[in-house]
């Protein structure tokens, strides 16, 4: 969260993961151990958050890694 309180509201981009045990527990070891498992709000399906950020373009820059 950003320490500015002009900086109020926050708009998060969320990154995401197919929610699958197998999933969870390699990210968890390799890149985030706080992901979770969560319910999509965009699309009510089960996934795996991985991260959140304030820039879109950062949420997607880091979802390509996570791809590759």
């Amino acid at each position: 969260m950003p320490t500015d309180l002009a900086a109020f509201p926050v708009e998060f981009h969320p990154v995401f993961v197919p929610n699958r045990q197998r999933n969870l527990q390699r990210i968890q070891a390799r890149f985030c151990q706080d992901a979770l498992s969560v319910t999509r709000k965009d699309t009510a399906e089960p996934a795996i958050q991985v991260a959140s950020f304030m820039s879109l373009e950062r949420a997607e820059q880091f979802q390509q890694f996570l791809d590759e």
